[in-house]
């Protein structure tokens, strides 16, 4: 089941209504502000989650389902409307509004695409300039499909062992360490390119 996620952080409103307008979703769920994004796109979220103590929409012009948790609680909102959408059968989560000012709340966020990874969902993290994805085995970038022209690649683990072929800057079963910035600001040399991560897990980030 395809799911949009869009959390509180900074999403950009005419990238999300490309996005929907696809109808390609199955299940649009709206983490607390996030459901301003999402009206301000000229749609309505299925639930809305979250304490709702920076949504700015009225209530009660809302057709959403509210699931409302109290301010202080050990989790995000983003993570239990991703925990939310698990339990529903999400196969494929696309997430807005992760990223933003609170760099806080960004490096809480990666977390959900580690647990993504370990659940064998597909999970993606957009924002107007970027898309981020963990990566724990074997991909094939397509050069006119891929987000932006550059490729970061960022070790989450310090036993990575990475190949990357069709790139600007090729690596051939790399350790690639978490101390430093190798992965940086790459690109494709091909019109397709492979990273074949045979240990480890990283975040795969394409930038315009």
């Amino acid at each position: 089941m395809k799911t949009i996620i869009v959390a509180g952080g900074e999403a950009d409103i005419e990238q999300l209504k490309s996005e929907l307008e696809l109808g390609l979703h199955d299940l649009l769920i709206a983490a607390d502000s996030g459901a301003d994004y999402i009206i301000g796109a000229g749609f309505m979220p299925d639930i809305i989650m979250g304490d709702l103590d920076s949504m700015s929409a009225d209530r009660a012009s809302l057709t959403s389902q509210i699931i409302e948790y109290p301010a202080e609680k050990d989790f995000t909102d983003l993570e239990a409307t991703f925990n939310h959408a698990v339990s529903l059968g999400a196969d494929d989560i696309i997430i807005y509004g992760a990223t933003g000012r609170r760099l806080d709340h960004f490096f809480g966020n990666i977390s959900l695409l580690i647990k993504a990874d370990e659940l064998l969902i597909d999970c993606a993290m957009f924002d107007r300039y970027n898309r981020i994805r963990l990566i724990s085995s074997e991909i094939t970038l397509i050069k006119e499909k891929t987000f932006g022209k550059y490729i970061s690649i960022i070790p989450i683990d310090d036993n990575v062992n990475i190949t990357l072929t069709g790139f600007k800057y090729p690596l051939d079963n790399y350790h690639l360490k978490r101390d430093n910035a190798l992965g940086v600001s790459n690109e494709l040399s091909a019109d397709k390119a492979k990273i074949t991560v045979h240990s480890g897990r990283v975040l795969l980030i394409e930038s315009i």
